[in-house]
C-alpha cells in the first residue's frame, strides 16, 4: 500500500506548533544563518547602492545649517550635529536627539521644505553648472523639466534646477527603544528595534506596525559591534517574514558616534565601512536621501505584488494597492496570512519580447506546510 501524504495544514502563522520563539532563539538562528553569509566593511557600498550627486546633498547640507541642525566648527567646538552628544556615555543619551536629526534631514530632502529668514554664516561652495542634474541610480528630476538659473542669484537655500524635484517617499522616524512595533500575529516575538523609519501615511496612530517599518536602526555602545549587528539581523529578519512583498532590507547601525549601512536580502548581508557623523555630514545625508528618493523597487520592494483590502466578511473593498501606502488595521495586518495579494508577471513565452504579455494571479490566503515552508492559495485573476 502506498503511503498517505500528510495533508496541507491551515495554519495562520509559519509554525506547526503554538510555542513563541524567544529572542534568544531568534538571535541563536541569525548567528547561524550569517556566520558566513555576512560582510563588514565593504568599500564603496554607500557610493555604488545610493550613488547621487553631490548637488543636492550640498543643498540639504546648506538648509541643516541654516535652521540650525549642523553646527560649523568653531574655536570652541567642532563641527557637528546640534544635540547629538559628542562622547555619549550611554545608549540612552542618543535615541531622541538622533531620532530628531533624521527627521530634520528627512524634512530637508523635501521639495517643499520651508526656507528659513536667517542664513548660515559659511554655507558650502555651490556645485559647478557643469555637474550632472540626475543621478544614474535615480534621477532627481528629468532633463525636460530642468528649471535653468536665471540671471537673477536664486535664494541659495532654494532649488532652481530641480534637484529636489521628484517626490519623496513620505517616512517618518520613531524612537521605539521602550516599546515594540506591533505584530501582525500573537507568535511573533515582541522585540524593540532602537529606532525606525516607517511610511507616515500608514501611521494612525502613535504605533508602527512591523508591517510598515521601512527601516530599523540599532544604536550601541562601539565595544557592541557583534552585538548591535546581530540585533539589527534580528529586526531584518523580522521584518523580512512579515512583509511579503519585501525583497531586501536596509539596515543602520550607530555607534557612539559613527554609523554604518547593511544591505540585507535572504541570502546573506554587507556592510558598509564605518564612518564619523559629525565629520561627515554629507555621507550621513547621502543615506537619508537615497531611502527616500529610490525607487522603491531599489530599496527591496517587491513591484509585483500588490495588497487587497477587505472588510470583515472577506469581500474586496478597492483596488489592490503597494502595501506600504496602506493604513494598517486589524483586518489586514493582524490576519497577515489571510491576506490577498495580487502578483503580476510575465506570461511564459513571452519575455523575451518588447512589450511581453502580462499574468496576474490572486494569492487568496497562505498555508503553512511545516517550518520556514509557506504556500499560497493562488487563482489566475480571470477566475476570481
Amino acid at each position: 500500500m502506498a503511503d498517505k501524504l500528510t495533508p496541507v495544514k491551515l495554519h495562520s502563522h509559519l509554525f506547526s506548533s503554538h510555542v513563541d520563539a524567544t529572542v534568544k532563539d531568534i538571535d541563536d538562528a541569525v548567528k547561524i544563518e550569517m556566520q558566513s553569509a555576512a560582510f563588514i566593511d565593504t568599500p564603496n557600498l554607500i557610493d555604488d547602492m545610493f550613488g547621487f550627486q553631490t548637488g543636492a546633498l550640498e543643498l540639504i547640507l546648506e538648509r541643516l545649517v541654516a535652521q540650525g541642525s549642523y553646527v560649523y566648527k568653531s574655536s570652541e567646538t567642532p563641527s557637528h550635529w546640534k544635540y547629538l552628544p559628542l562622547d555619549p556615555q550611554t545608549e540612552g543619551v542618543l535615541y531622541t536627539p538622533l531620532t530628531q536629526i533624521l527627521n530634520d534631514i528627512t524634512a530637508a530632502c523635501r521639495p517643499d521644505w520651508q526656507n528659513p529668514t536667517t542664513l548660515p554664516n559659511e554655507p558650502p561652495t555651490s556645485p559647478a553648472s557643469a555637474e550632472p542634474l540626475f543621478s544614474p541610480l535615480h534621477p532627481f528630476t528629468s532633463p525636460s523639466s530642468v528649471v535653468l538659473p536665471t540671471t537673477t542669484a536664486p535664494d541659495p537655500l532654494s532649488d532652481p534646477r530641480g534637484l529636489l524635484s521628484t517626490p519623496p517617499l513620505d517616512i517618518v522616524w520613531s524612537d521605539e527603544h521602550s516599546k515594540s512595533p506591533k505584530p501582525p500575529d500573537p507568535f511573533i516575538s515582541l522585540m524593540r528595534p532602537d529606532i525606525v523609519a516607517s511610511f507616515r501615511a500608514s501611521q494612525t496612530d502613535a504605533a508602527v506596525w512591523w508591517r510598515t517599518v521601512h527601516i530599523p536602526l540599532e544604536v550601541k555602545r562601539p565595544s557592541d559591534a557583534h552585538a548591535a549587528a546581530v540585533q539589527l539581523l534580528r529586526y531584518v529578519r523580522q521584518a523580512l517574514h512579515v512583509q511579503h512583498d519585501r525583497r531586501f532590507m536596509y539596515g543602520l547601525v550607530f555607534a557612539r558616534r559613527s554609523l554604518a549601512l547593511w544591505h540585507v536580502d535572504r541570502s546573506g548581508a554587507l556592510a558598509s565601512e564605518v564612518f564619523d557623523v559629525h565629520e561627515n555630514p554629507m555621507k550621513f545625508i547621502q543615506i537619508i536621501v537615497g531611502l527616500m528618493y529610490m525607487d522603491p523597487v531599489q530599496l527591496g520592494w517587491d513591484p509585483t505584488m500588490k495588497m487587497y483590502i477587505k472588510d470583515k466578511g472577506g469581500n474586496f473593498l478597492e483596488p489592490p494597492r503597494f502595501s506600504y501606502e496602506i493604513t494598517p488595521t486589524k483586518e489586514n495586518t493582524i490576519k497577515q496570512y489571510e491576506t490577498a495579494w495580487l502578483v503580476s508577471m510575465n506570461k511564459p513565452g513571452t519575455e523575451d519580447e518588447d512589450e511581453p504579455e502580462i499574468e496576474e494571479f490572486v494569492l487568496w490566503r497562505a498555508l503553512s506546510l511545516g517550518l520556514r515552508v509557506l504556500g499560497w492559495v493562488v487563482s489566475t485573476l480571470l477566475d476570481e
